[in-house]
């Protein structure tokens, strides 16, 4: 990824995006009504699938809404490419990132006590359980 795609999907992604952390693992997601840019999106960054949810016909829009996803593998690759360029998401896409770094793909060892308790708060930051005042946090 080139860094003016970098800087314009961090922008995209301040605007459109979500970060979380769910059962099925860490995500990060944007909808648009504009099927092209989610396919470039996923062209650039190599990673994710872009797909129209159910249910988009219940709210009687006057055009379809899709969406682009990715998984934690997608995350670590564009999350360190993104995050210099982000502003609005920006703590949440670091926490993300500082989650990611902890966590070992497909290790079989459990976490310490102190390890849960991290990710925890991580957690409650990127899924947006805690207040966010600008690098301060208060519950």
């Amino acid at each position: 990824m080139q860094p003016l795609e970098a800087a314009y999907l961090a922008g995209f992604l301040d605007g459109e995006g979500s970060f979380g952390i769910y059962r099925s693992g860490a995500r990060m997601t944007c909808s648009n009504r504009h099927l092209e840019t989610l396919v470039w999106i996923k062209e650039i960054t190599g990673f994710g699938r872009v797909w129209e949810p159910r249910g988009n016909s219940q709210f009687n829009r006057s055009a379809p809404c899709y969406q682009w996803e990715t998984g934690a593998n997608g995350c670590r690759y564009i999350l360190p490419l993104i995050i210099p360029y982000m502003r609005v998401n920006r703590i949440r896409a670091e926490s993300l990132k500082e989650y990611l770094d902890g966590v070992i793909p497909s290790s079989t060892s459990m976490a310490s006590a102190e390890e849960i308790a991290r990710r925890e708060i991580l957690k409650q930051r990127i899924n947006g359980r805690l207040i966010l005042w600008g690098n301060a946090e208060r519950k």
